[in-house]
């Protein structure tokens, strides 16, 4: 009788209110957690409550205004959900204007003074931090290429109001942690732009591959030498804690509310207006326990009115209470983030703002306890190995090998319904099984983002001609290995009617290094050869988180996700045939071609085969990286991140923007001494 009673109504749009309070609150407490764990609660808790609470906002609201049964806390309840949900819901969607102003803004960048730019300095970039630009509006604009409409601007780097990077590293009030704040979040105004779709209008300057190659992979460090000395090195860590703290930004702009907070007000009008809601709050939450804050609804004609109850109130006054602390949360834990960093600089450089002393306490105390590492940058790389997921799988019993297609079973009957079919046929639920879980993450290790950043330093010298891993091979001389880096590769696989497009799609150079990759650390570990240098780490890491990004991130990669995936699959199901009839066969497939590789290799002397595997790999994946998915780098960080989207957004602001591979031929013919082509 209650549920069909008006009181039951009212209890049911209850629930929903409370519902969406509590993932409203959910979302407060762990959604900036969540590109840091890959906790199994957090990722699937968060991602259930972004998804859950725009459909039971509309819901509720639409409940509370459609019902015939009425109540006087309704009008409560609907101010509550509004001012929980509404606060940050279109920062980012609706932010397209911001990122055009920026990205015509940096067209003429380059124009804005005549000095000489110096990268380790900053001097003469005039990237912006915190600048409202439209006061610099002329109200003129030029058509560039293909009919571009630009924006000019009046840009004075000497005006007050524009924070440039410039102007932030001439700063000695600043600490380096504070510079670096900065210049990440100057670096996400530009990495931004591309999720919008607008160009990178400083991407074929000097100025812009300096930036990175002269500055953020050339800055030094003291390190102690064996001898009790002191010398410079470069400190690899640093151009990857830029990165870091830049996709922080991203990740925050997209998936929290301190963007809205930021751009929301930039004086101290938002402390004071965030107090005086939160006291505003409690006022109302007290009159309305008090009996004396109960409108009646009115001009509600023909609707059931239900009285109030003690239970109603106290829901809330909880609900009010909550709204008002965290509002005073809000205030105080805002300057402890990045996004408070940088307002403190810019207020700093500005010499503007009230209460430094308090903010800069705040801002300390957020260096020390807050971190904006990403999971994968936690020191953790992506694993996974075709051979060792093969050979676990044929030691299985066979009754786990039962079990485990039993599992799989509904994946075969989704396939067929999905028209998942190759040549006739569905892939069979035994070689799904081999992909079914990554393996344990790899330590991060100093060892790859040194060999990465020589890669890149190495590409950089050629014309910034990015190619899949051929320039490694030339220059370590390992010409007879060139033939596995052509698009030849493809033709031992056969793809019915899956389509690799050209230059493109890697599965199957990325397949056969990795299984010429660990037949190489079967091979030496079995004959004994001891294994201790950086090149074999490198190697053997890079490879299975290659390996990774195959089974596990296809859409990460170059060419379309589905074909990636088919072609691995396809791979995967020809090495346990090959590797169960134990024929050696005429067939000329990947898996074979991996395995005469691998032979090629284990005929150098164990040191020289894995320099030259590092090299490889450290290539490879820098040839991986650039791409126009922005979509799917950005839904990957809400996920926890993965390696490959720093070295994406590192080549973005490099000026490389795509690979514009170079034959395999053409960097023979070249000896690896000269750029086959004119740089990106």
């Amino acid at each position: 009788d209650l549920w069909k009673s008006p009181r039951g109504t009212v209890i049911r749009i209850e629930v929903l209110v409370v519902v969406v309070v509590f993932l409203q609150l959910f979302l407060i407490a762990c959604g900036s957690r969540r590109r840091r764990s890959r906790n199994f609660f957090i990722q699937k808790g968060v991602l259930a409550a972004y998804t859950l609470s725009p459909s039971l906002v509309s819901y509720t609201l639409g409940s509370i205004q459609s019902s015939a049964i009425k109540s006087g806390m309704y009008s409560m309840w609907a101010i509550s959900l509004y001012i929980l949900f509404g606060w940050a819901c279109r920062m980012a969607s609706e932010s397209w204007l911001l990122n055009k102003v920026i990205a015509d803004y940096m067209y003429q960048e380059h124009t804005i003074s005549r000095e000489d730019y110096d990268p380790a300095t900053m001097t003469g970039y005039h990237y912006l931090v915190e600048c409202r630009l439209y006061r610099a509006y002329t109200g003129r604009a030029y058509i560039i290429g293909d009919g571009k409409y630009v924006t000019h601007f009046r840009s004075d780097p000497s005006d007050p109001d524009i924070i440039d990077l410039d102007k932030v590293w001439r700063n000695d009030d600043l600490s380096p942690d504070l510079k670096d704040a900065c210049l990440s979040f100057s670096l996400f105004h530009l990495l931004r732009r591309r999720f919008f779709g607008f160009e990178c209008g400083e991407s074929s300057q000097p100025k812009t591959r300096d930036l990175v190659f002269k500055g953020l992979l050339a800055k030094k460090k003291e390190e102690e030498n064996d001898d009790g000395g002191a010398s410079a090195a470069i400190d690899y860590d640093w151009v990857f804690k830029v990165i870091e703290i830049e996709l922080a930004f991203m990740y925050d702009f997209f998936f929290t509310m301190y963007a809205a907070i930021y751009y929301g007000s930039r004086s101290m009008a938002r402390y004071v207006l965030q107090l005086v809601s939160a006291i505003l709050t409690v006022v109302i939450a007290f009159l309305t326990a008090g009996g004396r804050l109960r409108p009646p609804p009115k001009g509600m004609e023909g609707s059931v009115i239900v009285d109030t109850t003690a239970a109603d109130v106290y829901l809330t006054v909880a609900i009010l209470v909550c709204i008002s602390f965290l509002q005073v949360v809000q205030v105080m834990y805002y300057p402890t983030t990045i996004w408070g960093r940088v307002s403190f600089a810019c207020q700093r450089i500005k010499r503007k703002g009230c209460c430094m002393g308090l903010k800069d306490f705040l801002v300390k105390i957020g260096l020390w306890v807050s971190s904006c590492r990403w999971h994968h940058h936690e020191q953790k790389l992506g694993q996974y190995s075709l051979l060792e997921s093969l050979s676990n799988f044929s030691s299985q019993s066979k009754l786990t090998k039962f079990l485990v297609i039993l599992q799989n079973a509904f994946l075969f009957w989704l396939s067929v319904m999905e028209g998942f079919v190759l040549q006739g046929r569905v892939i069979p639920n035994h070689v799904r099984s081999i992909i079914r879980k990554p393996g344990e993450p790899a330590e991060l290790v100093a060892a790859v983002k040194k060999a990465l950043v020589q890669s890149l330093e190495r590409t950089h010298r050629h014309g910034n001609k990015l190619t899949n891993g051929a320039l490694s091979l030339s220059s370590s001389g390992a010409y007879e290995l060139l033939w596995a880096c052509s698009l030849e590769l493809r033709q031992g696989l056969e793809l019915g009617s899956v389509s690799l497009q050209q230059k493109e799609n890697q599965v199957c150079v990325i397949l056969t290094w990795h299984i010429s990759t660990c037949y190489c650390d079967r091979e030496f570990s079995a004959s004994g050869s001891a294994i201790t240098n950086e090149h074999y780490e490198v190697a053997t890491r890079l490879s299975k988180y290659c390996a990774y990004l195959v089974a596990f991130a296809p859409k990460l990669l170059p060419g379309h996700h589905y074909d990636t995936w088919i072609a691995f699959m396809l791979v995967a199901e020809e090495a346990l045939k090959q590797q169960q009839s134990q024929e050696a066969g005429d067939e000329e497939t990947i898996y074979r071609k991996g395995l005469r590789l691998g032979e090629q290799l284990k005929n150098m002397q164990a040191d020289h085969c894995w320099e030259v595997l590092a090299g490889f790999w450290a290539e490879m994946l820098l040839y991986l990286a650039p791409s126009n998915n922005v979509k799917e780098h950005v839904e990957c960080l809400a996920k926890g991140g993965e390696f490959i989207t720093h070295l994406w957004a590192l080549l973005t602001h490099a000026g490389i923007l795509d690979r514009g591979q170079s034959d395999v031929a053409d960097i023979e013919n070249n000896g690896g001494n000269q750029p086959a082509s004119r740089p990106t």
